[in-house]
């Protein structure tokens, strides 16, 4: 399968530029790399991070096997730039399963004897042996052969040609036929032809062909044709529906353009192009009709050229098939009868011709333009402009109209389809650059001339995969007149990437020798405590050279501190401690960017904020809620007072006059402080239910957003222990009333204590009722809200207990309606019973 990353749609530029900006620590150091033992004869590496290792080290241009398929790739220099090559024609080939150059050259199998290509971009066989046409191409996907229904005799090989006499019925050689299969200049096909001398020839071989001229294409494996307008096709991979190879229209001329078959032309001993390979300008061309079917495809012969006493002779019949090719070339002239060429092969003409000259390739007074569309230049997606050092446009020129040097000019225009003409043909962004090219042979002959593109690069950077380049005479009335061989064309955009800056970057916070916070770059401000501040930024080059980052730190948006790091090796860490002298309490920021050995810079990362509070706020006060305040308060826990009792529970509100008061840290009991609640308008309020009865208390404190804790305050208070007796006679008349028990007389920690009077009224009592004792007083209770309570627990319920009480209902107005429970013994807030 082929391989390749910047065209064919099956890989693209990004893979190899993304590769490069994971590359580890272990392939960054060039240094390291010239101490080791490195074989410096070799020009190729596995992958693109190697490669530019290899390149610094050995200080030569190192290609990336991993970048490379027929028409692109990627190449490290020794400065530490990448080369990105894209190419209109193949130029190298992995057919025998190592990468080398194409060539078209036909040599005989010394394994099986077949006729085949040296080089090509699919293996191609001729006469194969299998009996499957005259002529197979094989991918990976599948093959595709050729064949016509007329017998042939031995092909002659010729250069990059095959060569077959054509057999009648009896077996003998049709005169003036021949069949010829012309492998293409970057060995990506072949263009398979009739030529046919004159009109009894042509007759002799539809006779020989059953009454039509035809070549039929069949395939194999997961191959499929797909037509194309009815005058073209392709194959596609049936499984992934790329198209792995394409058939151009097929055509049919004469020779009305007088060019004769073979004839050179000034300066193109190389690469002539002659009637036998495409048609000339002048030439009366005919599109031949395509039958395609899914695994086979039908190329029909026009009849009526061969009966039209206005045709020519000879004519050729030619249905090219070859590699699919990403990248396009078109001419468009202003010469009214003639069409664009879209994707020729061989060499074309642009400029102005003055004249009719057959030696330069020029049929008639006319204006010509070139333009090449590169579709595989996914590379240029991945950049910035910044990161474009420069590009270049190359093309194989083999004329020119005079040793003069006229300018001919390289643009920047629009796309182009296969239908373009002059009328329709791209729009012009810019110029670009200009160049004087001398082809004839008395001033230079066939070389590749070349032109600046780097505003088109620079232009198209982060924003296009394709570019479309033209060329066109500065002068278009003017004899300046050059042709190019159109497949030749190449560009090169050579590039640095700037360093970057990992999105990992950290700032941590230390206390006492401890990181006590770690935090993510954030736009929001890290609150901390501490002036003990560590900056972290992981710096990477994507073309694997070393690395050093610059820190700036700024106070309330004014630059404070800059600091320069050493250079290191790409993916290392840069770790800096900012100075504490230069910090204190206030919103701080910080922010880094990359620089490779050459000054190329990365941009400024975004500010990453902290700010520094070291001010503690001050003690907490404690306050024992009351009953009324939270429906879980059994007991109020009253300050250095006995309160409350086992399992009866009490609430204390936690309060901080601190604006930024955050958590309160408390405990009951001890001073370790391990639980917390949030403050809410800087209070909080924590329960405690007693366990066990005696000394108690609450330890709390608060700690503001950035960690500052305040001093500690503790609140004791007592548990109270269950009273062994308690008697409330009520005579005193008042609230509270006392504990008339003798426990209490004999000390009052022993006893209940007074009880207060909540609601209920005096009344007199059953002595005085009864006229036994004067001053007899008793409680009258409502039935409603009217309460009596005492301070410390009246009773104990883990052991058996008695309550008396004296108690006269009021009357029963209901009749069969009586009292059921006299005495209602309540704990604040709980059921009875």
């Amino acid at each position: 399968m082929r391989k390749g990353l910047m065209g064919r749609g099956r890989r693209t530029v990004v893979t190899a530029v993304a590769a490069v900006l994971v590359a580890g620590a272990a392939y960054a150091a060039a240094d390291a790399v010239r101490g080791s033992d490195v074989d410096c004869s070799a020009t190729q590496a596995p992958t693109l991070t190697e490669a530019l290792l290899l390149a610094q080290a050995c200080e030569h241009d190192v290609v990336a096997l991993d970048s490379l398929d027929p028409y692109s790739s990627l190449t490290a220099t020794p400065a530490g730039a990448v080369r990105a090559s894209a190419s209109t024609g193949a130029v190298r080939t992995e057919v025998s399963g190592e990468w080398a150059p194409v060539d078209p050259s036909v040599v005989t199998d010394e394994e099986s004897g077949e006729l085949r290509v040296a080089s090509p971009v699919h293996a191609i066989t001729f006469d194969p042996k299998d009996g499957s046409g005259f002529v197979a191409i094989e991918s990976d996907e599948g093959a595709i052969s050729l064949d016509v229904p007329v017998d042939l005799g031995a092909p002659r090989v010729s250069g990059s040609r095959v060569v077959w006499d054509v057999l009648d019925a009896t077996g003998s050689v049709i005169d003036g036929v021949e069949l010829i299969a012309q492998v293409q200049p970057d060995a990506s096909g072949v263009t398979p032809l009739f030529e046919v001398r004159d009109a009894a020839a042509y007759e002799d071989l539809e006779q020989a062909s059953g009454g039509r001229i035809a070549f039929e294409y069949v395939t194999s494996g997961s191959l499929e044709l797909r037509d194309e307008r009815g005058k073209a096709f392709s194959a596609v991979d049936g499984q992934t529906g790329d198209t792995v190879f394409a058939a151009a229209e097929a055509r049919q001329w004469d020779s009305a353009s007088g060019v004769p078959s073979g004839g050179e032309r000034e300066g193109t001993k190389a690469g002539a192009v002659d009637s036998g390979v495409a048609p000339a300008d002048g030439d009366s061309v005919s599109t031949l009709e395509v039958e395609v079917r899914d695994d086979a495809a039908t190329v029909v012969a026009d009849g009526d050229m061969a009966s039209d006493p206005d045709t020519v002779w000879p004519v050729t019949i030619d249905p090219k098939i070859e590699d699919h090719k990403l990248n396009q070339w078109i001419v468009v002239r202003d010469y009214t009868g003639w069409p664009s060429k879209y994707n020729t092969d061989g060499n074309e003409g642009v400029g102005y011709c003055p004249s009719v000259s057959v030696t330069a390739g020029c049929q008639g007074v006319h204006r010509s333009r070139v333009f090449w569309q590169f579709n595989n230049m996914g590379v240029l997606k991945e950049l910035s402009a910044q990161d474009v050092i420069s590009a270049q446009f190359r093309a194989k020129g083999v004329h020119s109209w005079d040793c003069s040097g006229p300018a001919l000019d390289l643009y920047l225009t629009g796309g182009f389809t296969l239908s373009t003409t002059w009328a329709t043909q791209p729009a012009t962004k810019m110029k670009l650059s200009s160049a004087r090219p001398k082809h004839r042979d008395a001033c230079g002959g066939a070389t590749f001339d070349e032109w600046d593109a780097t505003a088109a690069a620079k232009d198209y950077a982060g924003v296009n995969t394709s570019m479309t380049l033209g060329l066109r005479a500065a002068s278009e009335t003017e004899p300046s007149w050059w042709r190019y061989e159109l497949h030749t064309a190449q560009l090169d955009v050579l590039f640095n990437r700037a360093p970057t800056i990992d999105t990992a970057s950290r700032t941590t916070f230390w206390t006492a020798r401890k990181a006590t916070k770690e935090n993510a770059c954030s736009a929001t401000p890290v609150l901390v405590n501490s002036t003990d501040v560590q900056v972290s930024v992981l710096a990477r080059d994507p073309d694997g050279s070393q690395v050093r980052v610059h820190l700036q730190v700024y106070k309330s948006g004014s630059r404070l501190w800059d600091y320069s790091f050493q250079l290191k090796s790409s993916g290392t860490a840069f770790v800096k401690t900012i100075p504490s002298e230069l910090l204190g309490d206030g919103t701080f920021s910080w922010r880094v960017r990359a620089e490779d050995p050459d000054g190329l810079l990365s941009e400024w990362t975004s500010s990453c904020f902290f700010e520094i509070d070291t001010v503690k706020p001050g003690p907490i006060q404690i306050r024992a809620m009351g009953g009324d305040e939270r429906k879980e308060i059994r007991a109020v826990y009253a300050k250095g007072l006995e309160r409350g009792g086992v399992g009866q529970t009490g609430c204390f509100e936690l309060s901080s006059s601190a604006s930024d008061a955050h958590q309160f840290w408390y405990s009951f009991g001890t001073e370790a402080r391990d639980g917390h609640i949030l403050a809410s308008n800087g209070k909080a309020v924590v329960c405690f239910t007693p366990q066990a009865a005696g000394s108690a208390f609450v330890s709390a404190l608060v700690k503001d957003k950035a960690g500052n804790e305040s001093e500690d305050t503790n609140y004791g208070f007592f548990v109270a222990h269950p009273r062994e007796d308690g008697v409330w006679s009520f005579d005193e008349g008042t609230s509270p009333a006392k504990d008339d028990s003798l426990a209490w007389e004999r000390d009052p920690k022993l006893g209940v204590g007074p009880i207060t009077v909540a609601g209920a009224r005096w009344a007199q009592g059953p002595h005085a009722e009864f006229l036994s004792r004067e001053g007899d007083l008793a409680l009258d209770f409502d039935g409603q809200d009217d309460e009596a309570y005492t301070a410390s627990p009246v009773f104990a319920t883990d052991d058996s207990f008695v309550i008396a009480a004296h108690v006269r209902p009021d009357a029963v107005a209901t009749p069969g309606r009586s009292w059921s429970r006299k005495v209602r013994p309540m704990v604040s807030g709980a059921s009875d019973w």
